[in-house]
């Protein structure tokens, strides 16, 4: 059931909805819960539950914190043959080791064929990167890059993130 928001014309019949039942802890907005459990947020690489999304009043602003959380800059640089100023590697396709031997469980209790982290080796170029302190690296599973699947369970609910997964596994898997 879908309630009025305040800002419909209908707006002054607020108090009669409430009067009529609304069910406890609901707003007078769609789906809002105005007494959310307090219990702490998942981290940002641990799944959360559509159910539990529609529980938070800024549901954006979790989902960005999230996501702002994984894109911790990195110390990690680009170095050119030319030579010149190192640039910034960007921390989007990076994860740690943990997170991916996470992931591989994860993918492995949605039942894809999955057996292993590996770190790509990339051809030698006119380009090399230096991590220096960061534990971060580009990590793969059957060729997904670890980092990039985190990012789908920050951004989506748990069950979006695994059917965008699966989905992907079918489109990538000989028929």
């Amino acid at each position: 059931m879908v309630y009025l928001t305040l800002s419909t014309p209908w707006a002054d019949r607020a108090d009669e909805l409430t009067a009529q039942g609304r069910p406890p802890g609901m707003t007078a907005r769609p789906y809002m819960v105005e007494n959310r459990s307090e219990a702490t947020p998942p981290e940002p690489t641990e799944p959360f539950t559509a159910e539990y999304l529609r529980s938070l009043e800024d549901p954006a602003g979790f989902m960005q914190t999230r996501l702002e959380a994984l894109n911790t800059p990195t110390p990690a640089v680009v170095h050119s043959a030319a030579g010149g100023e190192p640039l910034p590697l960007s921390p989007v396709g990076l994860s740690t080791a943990e997170q991916a031997q996470a992931m591989l469980a994860r993918l492995q209790r949605l039942g894809l064929a999955v057996e292993e982290v590996t770190l790509p080796s990339y051809a030698p170029g006119p380009f090399s990167i230096d991590y220096r302190d960061d534990p971060r690296r580009p990590f793969e599973i059957a060729g997904m890059n670890v980092g990039l699947l985190l990012r789908l369970y920050a951004a989506y609910p748990k069950e979006v993130a695994e059917q965008m997964i699966l989905d992907e596994w079918r489109r990538l898997s000989p028929a």
